[in-house]
């Protein structure tokens, strides 16, 4: 028996299209996030009466995964001080 036996043209071009929608739903969260953070940046300069402003996502996943850039982002927002334990160090 074939491997791609009971599977037609039918059912790999609708899973083909699933996955275009899908790339699509994220290409598009990804531009509303950038969005929301160009109109944060101009919120926070209009509220504290600044010429710029840097805004610096910070996102740390449910699955507990720290990413590489946390400690560079926390340098430069002056909260380097702050100790972050990996789970090689527990």
């Amino acid at each position: 028996m074939k491997p791609n036996a009971g599977k037609t043209g039918k059912d790999k071009s609708s899973i083909i299209m699933m996955m275009m929608m899908m790339m699509m739903m994220m290409i598009i969260i990804i531009i509303i996030i950038i969005i929301i953070i160009i109109i944060m940046a101009n919120e926070i300069c209009a509220m504290w009466k600044q010429k710029a402003a840097q805004v610096i996502p910070i996102v740390i996943p449910s699955t507990g995964v720290i990413p590489e850039s946390l400690s560079q982002s926390l340098t430069r927002l002056n909260l380097h001080r702050i100790h972050i334990y990996n789970c090689k160090n527990l």
